[in-house]
């Protein structure tokens, strides 16, 4: 694997052929976390946040380009390319550096002061 721009997985339906994530390291940190995630929609609590940021006026500008491109895809295919980056390091790599990947970007738990 190497970590050059441009040279990771491409964004199922899009047709001009962009990349979804910029680098290696960026796809298999966004993969590891989303994995950790539930795959439900938002929840009543998220969508009233939400709501009341935006009669704040907090807004985000969907012309600003981010770093990950998930134009065309649902949330569902979303979570299916990250499982198809967690297959590529379970499948293709050697154990030990699978091992090595999954010490690296698996997040770890909370850690809480009163826990010895």
């Amino acid at each position: 694997m190497t970590d050059q721009p441009g040279v990771i997985l491409t964004g199922g339906q899009q047709l001009d052929n962009q990349p979804i994530f910029r680098s290696v390291t960026q796809a298999l940190h966004f993969s590891f976390i989303m994995m950790t995630m539930p795959a439900t929609s938002k929840s009543a609590t998220q969508l009233v946040i939400e709501r009341m940021l935006e009669d704040a006026g907090f807004r985000e500008d969907e012309d600003e380009p981010g770093s990950i491109d998930f134009a065309g895809l649902s949330a569902l295919e979303v979570r299916g390319q990250c499982a198809l980056i967690l297959s590529a390091v379970n499948s293709h790599l050697p154990k030990p550096e699978a091992d090595a990947v999954k010490a690296r970007y698996i997040p770890a738990p909370p850690h809480h002061s009163w826990i010895a």
